[in-house]
Formats: C-alpha cells, structure tokens, sequence
C-alpha cells in the first residue's frame, strides 16, 4: 500500500505539464474493496483536483472488465465513484467521453 501511494504521488505531480492526460480505468486492479469499487474515490478526486477533469478519462479496461464485472456495471462504477467524489455532472461528461473527444478531435461519430 505504501508503493501505491508512492506511485499516486508520483503521478500527481505530473499534473505541472498541461500535455499529460490520465487515464481512470482498471478500476478492478486498483480497488481494494471490489466492485463498485468505492475506495477508489479519494483517487477520483485527487486526479481530478490535480489534473481537472478535462484532463481525465474512463477507461472501460475491455476486454479484461467482461470477466470482472461486465462494461455496463464498470461504468456505473465509475458514476457511483464520482458521485462519492461529490463530481459535477460536467466533470462526469468530461471523464466519460468530452475529454477524449477533445484530445482526439474529428475521430467520433456521436448518436443520433
């Protein structure tokens, strides 16, 4: 545990260079707890803090999630998580896809 959180510092100091992107994804690798993956929270936060949401993005971990929890209850996960995390929605829009969106634009078609 104290690895891990030498590892959570390291990363949140990478926040200094606006050109670095996090990830929150393979929630079932990290989580202590198991699914919904509640202790993860604290995570979502400081990442979030550090970095601000238009800097973060869900990974659903697919393939690997289908054999741990499927990809539905892996994002709902990640919802129950922001919502701990007391999240707005449009940090929650931004994790969930804006940001992606935004680093990799002209590369999605969104639903009618």
């Amino acid at each position: 545990m104290v690895m891990q959180s030498l590892l959570i510092l390291k990363l949140m100091k990478l926040s200094r260079f606006p050109q670095v992107y996090v990830k929150f994804s393979a929630l079932f690798r990290l989580s202590t707890t198991g699914f919904p993956y509640q202790d993860l929270s604290p995570l979502l936060s400081q990442l979030v803090s550090h970095f601000g949401a238009n800097r973060v993005m869900w990974g659903s971990d697919f393939p690997f999630v289908v054999l741990e929890c499927g990809y539905k209850e892996a994002r709902e996960a990640v919802t129950i998580i922001a919502k701990q995390a007391s999240l707005s929605s449009s940090e929650m829009d931004l994790i969930m896809g804006k940001t992606v969106m935004q680093l990799f634009p002209g590369q999605w078609v969104l639903p009618s």
